[in-house]
């Protein structure tokens, strides 16, 4: 009898010795924890004096489509320099544009050569960024769907569009900020 109040002992001293080793492991994370995902990637490109470089996002989901989630998308455009540097407007403020697009909704963030590019230099390289925000790690982002265009100031035509190269879930990783 003593053996088997022994043994069950030992059995739960074990048990507990275990869960508590399991729940040290466990990172907890706040549930307000935003991560960022790329939803494209795009090259280095050139602008001159004379052209605008524009990125557009558009929310498509649709809320008669059962297969993409009616939510909004929570996303942030911006343009770095060759080095990954946010670029900065003529008052020294970064050029980035956080929004928020509910289903059906699109938005654009735009740098004019003319302002940026320095009358020493002929053209100004720069790269597009779009990341989606999203609360939960294991759900993908909304259907935003990114463009990149190059535009004639004088004209107004389009002389590059490009979607950028699209990202792979296996290719979209998480990191949080």
């Amino acid at each position: 009898m003593k053996r088997a109040n022994l043994k069950m002992r030992l059995i739960a001293l074990v048990t507990v010795a275990a869960t508590a080793a399991v729940c040290t492991m466990i990172r907890v994370r706040a549930q307000d924890e935003t991560h960022f995902l790329p939803v494209a990637q795009f090259g280095i490109i050139g602008i001159t004096r004379g052209q605008t470089a524009r990125i557009n996002v558009a929310n498509v989901s649709s809320p008669d489509n059962p297969l993409l989630p009616p939510d909004p998308c929570r996303v942030t455009l911006s343009f770095v320099d060759a080095d990954g540097n946010v670029l900065l407007n003529n008052a020294g403020q970064p050029v980035r544009r956080e929004v928020t697009l509910q289903p059906g909704h699109s938005t654009f963030l735009q740098i004019n050569g003319d302002n940026l590019v320095p009358r020493d230099q002929v053209r100004l390289t720069v790269r597009p960024l779009l990341t989606v925000m999203v609360s939960d790690s294991t759900i993908p982002p909304d259907p935003c769907m990114p463009t990149l265009e190059v535009i004639n100031n004088t004209t107004g035509h389009t002389s590059l569009l490009s979607t950028g190269a699209q990202l792979t879930p296996a290719q979209t990783s998480v990191t949080g900020q």
